[in-house]
């Protein structure tokens, strides 16, 4: 009786994190803040929720100052209690958003450009190991240690993968992924190449997410790179100008 067997190429364990935390800090400060401003503990502010189980409240409180999130119910009424609108959170979470993936659109607007240059992206550790906030793939009950680096991203656009041609207007480069066979989820965000807006979408199967997994054997284990994107393209601009 034949067994089917797959392999994934595994590392070891991050010697450090290689992305900065997604926790939305500025919302925690924006809401601390306030509370502040009205002398309240979360413990007082539990006691004004009109509820039999004020210590719910309470504990989510104490977990928003850890993660940042709050049940949108909750922070609609603690805007009530506390003078902010959601409005004000809306723009909060926008300032977040355009800080903590900053380097995400740097890579965006120099696509083209890094591209040009993926071969020398690809054979050099230091390009190659390059991540930058909402770089990712997962898929589900496969795991692994490494990130996902700027080469190998673009070692799988070099093979046909993590391309989708029905997204939108262009071509989508699709860098960040994730699903489970197990919930039929294959979501993925990327980049229309000819307007430039990105694109959220979905896998029609599970396969396409596992595909980049497969065949893929770096040969070295992963070193964070000393750089980011920004510093890749300055000096891909310099090196551009002097081969044009």
């Amino acid at each position: 009786m034949s067994v089917m067997k797959i392999s994934f190429y595994t590392d070891g364990p991050l010697l450090e994190r290689s992305k900065d935390s997604d926790i939305n800090w500025m919302l925690i400060d924006f809401i601390n803040e306030k509370k502040r401003a009205a002398k309240l503990t979360n413990k007082e502010i539990s006691k004004l929720y009109v509820t039999k189980n004020p210590y719910k409240l309470e504990r989510a409180l104490d977990d928003f100052d850890r993660t940042g999130y709050l049940n949108p119910n909750y922070l609609k009424w603690l805007g009530g209690i506390l003078d902010f609108t959601q409005e004000d959170i809306k723009e909060v979470e926008k300032k977040f958003n355009s800080f903590f993936y900053e380097d995400r659109s740097v890579f965006i607007e120099n696509f083209q450009l890094i591209r040009k240059y993926s071969d020398l992206i690809i054979g050099r550790q230091d390009f190659s190991n390059i991540t930058f906030n909402g770089l990712g793939i997962w898929g589900g009950i496969v795991n692994r240690h490494r990130p996902l680096t700027l080469g190998e991203l673009f070692t799988h656009y070099g093979q046909g993968h993590l391309i989708s041609d029905k997204s939108c207007c262009g071509r989508v480069y699709i860098f960040c992924a994730g699903g489970s066979v197990l919930s039929g989820s294959h979501q993925f965000t990327g980049f229309c190449s000819k307007c430039n807006s990105l694109v959220y979408d979905s896998f029609s199967s599970y396969q396409i997410i596992l595909s980049p997994f497969f065949n893929y054997n770096p040969e070295e284990d992963y070193i964070p790179s000393p750089l980011g994107i920004k510093n890749l393209v300055e000096e891909l601009k310099i090196l551009d100008q002097k081969t044009t």
